[in-house]
């Protein structure tokens, strides 16, 4: 019989037929390969084969390897954490696998063994393991980006957000004072993550904290007496301590000013003046002109005495309840408004 194939059963090779007037061996078998049945008259004295010989006729005849198709691999794959099979093992699988799953990202070898080389054969018509490569593909992240518009309040701030979960680690994100800062954004496995790009080496964002804008600071001046050392200007406020200049006028603006100074300050006229501060920038803050500032500056004669009341910005006149007569030390009160003007000596 021709045409046999492994099965996994006992075949027939050479069949028997009913009532034969001969015998038959080695005409079954299981496995693929070749054999040779042996046929034997019944009675060489009554029997004699077609061809008028008696002797034992030796039939050739084989059963082949079963062809098996090899397995291919899986594509697509891509890095998620997980333990994946790049080669699946169908169900019944007449050959085994090895080096077929993985968990990290890369290129790998799976190995099909037949179950039998003797009675399977891949479609090809070889028998040796096939290798099959197969690979999981580097899953791909998306760098961060700066957070813009950060402006210096005094807290630290954070230029480059770290997202819940994220794939990659973050250094010099943070920071408090004003400037331009570069923060490195690295991925938590070079082998496993990938940029958006196709790169892994570390990013570099660039990001900043502008300076601020200062507001509602004032200059404070005390008045003093006409030729007097005068009063030292102050700020109500210099956060960081910027280097600052005061300039004068006798104008309510705050330009054009007199640079400001102890000698000259002895030599104003008596009056309202006005002074101003320019603050210049400084790390975490923009240059700022204050509003500017009134003061007054008053004559203090030897022993003169002039009657004051409280009276804001105007001259100054005698307390309705004074008597006639009364007189008071002269006094400068700028807190409560009083500017001193002229006033006749009285003794």
């Amino acid at each position: 019989m021709t045409g046999l194939v492994y099965n996994g059963e006992t075949q027939t090779g050479v069949v028997l037929p009913e009532n034969a007037l001969f015998t038959l061996t080695g005409n079954t078998a299981k496995n693929a390969g070749e054999y040779t049945a042996t046929a034997s008259l019944l009675s060489k004295r009554n029997y004699v084969w077609s061809d008028g010989t008696s002797d034992d006729k030796r039939i050739e005849w084989s059963i082949a390897r079963a062809s098996v198709t090899p397995p291919a691999a899986v594509t697509g794959l891509v890095y998620n954490g997980e333990t994946q099979t790049g080669v699946v093992l169908p169900e019944n699988a007449l050959f085994t696998l090895t080096g077929n799953t993985a968990k990290n990202a890369g290129e790998y070898t799976a190995t099909a063994s037949l179950l039998s080389k003797q009675n399977y054969v891949w479609a090809d018509g070889t028998s040796d393991d096939k290798r099959i490569a197969w690979s999981i593909a580097r899953a791909s992240v998306t760098p961060p980006a700066a957070v813009t518009g950060l402006v210096y309040n005094g807290e630290t701030q954070t230029g480059v957000v770290l997202p819940e979960n994220a794939l990659f680690t973050l250094t010099g994100n943070t920071a408090k004072n004003a400037g331009k800062y570069t923060a490195t954004a690295s991925l938590v496995s070079k082998q496993n993550y990938v940029w958006a790009d196709g790169t892994s080496d570390d990013k570099q964002i660039a990001w900043s904290i502008a300076k601020a804008v200062l507001s509602d600071i004032t200059v404070l001046m005390e008045s003093f007496a006409q030729g007097k050392t005068p009063a030292t200007p102050a700020l109500s406020a210099n956060p960081d301590h910027a280097a600052v200049r005061f300039y004068y006028s006798t104008r309510n603006l705050n330009s054009g000013g007199t640079l400001w100074s102890a000698e000259k300050g002895k030599t104003l006229s008596v009056g309202v003046h006005y002074i101003y501060a320019e603050l210049d920038e400084s790390e975490n803050y923009l240059a700022y002109t204050t509003a500017p500032t009134s003061f007054v500056v008053y004559t203090l004669a030897t022993g003169e005495r002039i009657r004051i009341s409280e009276t804001k910005h105007g001259y100054v006149q005698a307390p309705p309840s004074a008597m006639p007569g009364t007189a008071v030390p002269v006094a400068a009160e700028p807190d409560k408004g009083y500017v001193l003007g002229f006033a006749a000596r009285h003794g």
